[in-house]
């Protein structure tokens, strides 16, 4: 049986940061229209108290293993996200989880856990040439990451010329929202040489960068922890 959000639900969505309030039992699945390819395991990577859906978005995104949330009575409970190819979604008690708002746009990716990508690492024979195009996930040791936006030195990042983000003056996007950018290397003390497009799009408790391989070796994407 298909079932649609109410109104009021809608209206809640938005005004709680994409948390539905409504108790079901956790063992009970539901099909919903508006989201694809998702579905949320039972077990919680953490808990914790928060003062509101934002507070608990913000733990998720500093937990590494969490990729969505509940909120209810001050408890922020993070989870862990499994997709797969159907449209079918484990609820959870009190309420549905942040990440199925924004799951069809965050379903399909490539993760990047390398840890020579990271910021403190040298030189490692690493190069982003046969990099399949598309969008991708940078993780360092199981930890969410993100691109840099200031210039790193050349030979770090595992690489000769390291690629950082470029937002050329935006901001980064709100949660479900995406921002066009590109991505600069630094080399012999130029931070701006070989320009490559990236999108970059926010997950709530993580971001995904549309990326192309970059046009020769030895070039590669930088990663950096997200901020605790």
């Amino acid at each position: 049986m298909l079932l649609l959000p109410t109104m009021m639900s809608t209206l809640l969505m938005f005004a709680t940061g994409w948390i539905v309030v409504g108790a079901r039992d956790v063992t009970q699945k539901e099909t919903y229209s508006s989201f694809e390819d998702v579905v949320v395991e039972d077990d919680i990577v953490f808990q914790s108290s928060a003062v509101s859906p934002i507070h608990c978005a913000v733990l998720c995104q500093r937990h590494g293993a969490c990729e969505a949330f509940t909120f209810e009575g001050e408890v922020c409970s993070g989870r862990r996200v499994v997709w797969t190819s159907n449209t079918t979604v484990q609820s959870a008690v009190g309420a549905r989880f942040f990440v199925q708002e924004i799951g069809g746009s965050c379903a399909n990716y490539t993760k990047l856990d390398d840890v020579r990508r990271d910021v403190n690492s040298g030189y490692h024979n690493l190069c982003d040439d046969d990099l399949i195009p598309g969008w991708h996930r940078f993780l360092l040791n199981g930890s969410n990451a993100v691109m840099p936006t200031e210039c790193v030195t050349m030979t770090h990042c595992g690489t000769v010329i390291p690629y950082r983000l470029d937002l050329q003056g935006a901001e980064l996007p709100a949660v479900g929202q995406e921002t066009a950018a590109r991505a600069l290397g630094a080399y012999q003390g130029a931070c701006d040489i070989r320009p490559e497009p990236v999108t970059v799009r926010n997950c709530g408790a993580f971001y995904l960068y549309k990326l192309e391989p970059t046009i020769a070796c030895d070039t590669g994407y930088c990663a950096k922890r997200m901020s605790t």
